[in-house]
């Protein structure tokens, strides 16, 4: 996987701009308009972009600044169903908490999957639902340092996975198809669905 912790404090050069701005055809402005999106340089030789930030704000806002970080980011063989379990009192902080998981996939295509499977749940969310996100959260503090990590001096070659598992979905009993998609060595899109 292409997300690696951060080892220097580099800046944006115009270089980069120029390059980013030639390769996507955008422009840049949009990049840093995004909440707690980071594009850096710090290298000639590279370009990182990360939400290093915005991954502390949101374990701050949860109160999860101070726990200890988990080493894994699900328990295996988790099974995430609309079971019979009370409904949450205030879901509305769930959906809040899922939410800002899914902007924060944008540069962490490593929480794609968990996050996805407990967006299936915003419309009841159950107790083990939020203790599900909140493990999520634990292992973020954790990785809060990964980022995506894009050498300037690439082919650009685009490559794609693609798996599916037969009926697997505890809950609707559908199949669930999962994708992953590289530029270069770097994860750039991963995605589950049902």
């Amino acid at each position: 996987m292409a997300l690696s912790k951060p080892q220097g404090n580099g800046t944006l050069s115009w270089h980069c701009l120029s390059f980013l701005r030639d390769l996507f055809s955008l422009n840049l402005i949009i990049l840093f308009s995004l909440r707690g999106l980071a594009v850096d340089s710090p290298s000639s030789r590279e370009i990182v972009v990360c939400q290093c930030k915005y991954a502390l704000e949101v374990l701050e806002d949860a109160g999860y600044l101070g726990l200890k970080p988990a080493k894994c980011l699900m328990l295996q063989n988790l099974r995430l169903t609309k079971g019979e379990e009370k409904l949450l009192d205030n879901s509305g902080m769930y959906r809040r908490l899922i939410g800002r998981l899914l902007h924060l996939t944008i540069t962490r295509p490593d929480l794609s999957f968990s996050v996805q499977v407990m967006s299936q749940c915003l419309k009841s969310p159950r107790k083990p639902h939020l203790e599900a996100a909140l493990h999520v959260l634990r292992y973020v503090k954790g990785t809060s340092g990964y980022r995506l990590l894009f050498p300037v001096e690439s082919s650009l070659e685009l490559k794609g996975f693609y798996d599916a598992d037969w009926a697997s979905c505890a809950d609707t009993g559908r199949s669930v198809t999962s994708f992953c998609i590289f530029l270069e060595s770097s994860l750039i899109s991963l995605m589950r669905t049902l």
